[in-house]
């Protein structure tokens, strides 16, 4: 497999990534080969599948910010702790009512030019770069997430518009080291990306994490992101501002329209406003029992 508008293979491991909006939006892009044996691996490991309604136990999961800077300033990458906590915050906010926690277990700080300009999924250099960088400062198991704040400064035009990348849970056990989130340092609460910069770049991330699928996979064929209560949705959103958020059918011969405020959609961040939907909450909990430990 090759880097194809969204999608990408590092090490065997299946990665999921962002673009801006109003660059070369890339989708996320995984065959249906591809789906079919991670569901495979997914309904081997999987315990029992909760039902709507079902008691959730509470989670708590330890989250180690990696903050990577070319130097000590914030067009360098140099971000605030009080950023990174608003973070956890928002994440808590958005993942309430999974009964899911998010804690700040730590955060380093490391000054590398290289790591913080060239770090990347495509091309080969820059994916070693990346590996290297995890390699050297990934914390904790299976349950832990880590997330590496970068700057995506020199992209390949496969890349062009990165936002963040994401591991999904049933790669964990022959990838761990490259286990985590990269996103751009930019779209951290307060950051300088004008578009991006209200949490919801992590909160979409840290939903691969726990393993779901974009609400446009599959497009309006087969069975989508393998969630029931999300409508079929032929892409990603392309959302403008000419009268507010208004959503779109793009799978006209389908019950619903698209959820263009779910978070796992592409869209403006001014759009995201409501949490997941029971049946992807239901996934992410069996996913995370499956794969990350938790019960």
């Amino acid at each position: 497999m090759t880097a194809a508008g969204g999608y990408a293979e590092s090490s065997n491991n299946l990665i999921f990534f962002e673009a801006n909006l109003h660059l070369s939006y890339c989708g996320f892009v995984v065959t249906p080969d591809e789906v079919n044996s991670s569901e495979r691996k997914f309904a081997r490991m999987r315990r029992t599948q909760r039902a709507a309604g079902d008691d959730l136990d509470p989670i708590t999961i330890p989250v180690h910010f990696h903050v990577i800077a070319a130097n000590e300033t914030m067009e360098g990458g140099w971000v605030h702790d009080s950023q990174l906590q608003l973070s956890i915050d928002i994440l808590n906010r958005d993942y309430a009512t999974a009964m899911i926690t998010w804690e700040l277990a730590e955060i380093t700080r490391t000054i590398n030019e290289e790591w913080f300009t060239s770090a990347n999924i495509w091309p080969q250099a820059q994916i070693d770069l990346a590996q290297e960088m995890k390699s050297e400062l990934r914390a904790g198991d299976e349950g832990d997430l880590n997330v590496y704040t970068v700057g995506f400064v020199k992209e390949a035009k496969e890349v062009e518009g990165l936002l963040g990348v994401a591991t999904f849970p049933s790669n964990y056990t022959e990838t761990p080291m490259e286990d985590g989130i990269m996103m751009k340092y930019s779209t951290l609460p307060g950051g300088v990306n004008p578009t991006y910069n209200r949490g919801f770049v992590l909160t979409h991330e840290a939903g691969h994490w726990v393993g779901l699928y974009h609400t446009f996979q599959g497009g309006c064929e087969g069975d989508g992101d393998l969630v029931d209560d999300t409508p079929a949705q032929g892409g990603p959103s392309r959302v403008t501002f000419q009268g507010g958020c208004v959503p779109t059918d793009t799978c006209e011969n389908l019950p619903g329209v698209d959820l263009i405020s779910n978070f796992m959609d592409y869209s403006e961040e001014l759009c995201k406003s409501t949490t997941f939907t029971d049946g992807q909450i239901r996934r992410m909990r069996d996913e995370l029992s499956a794969f990350r430990g938790y019960d």
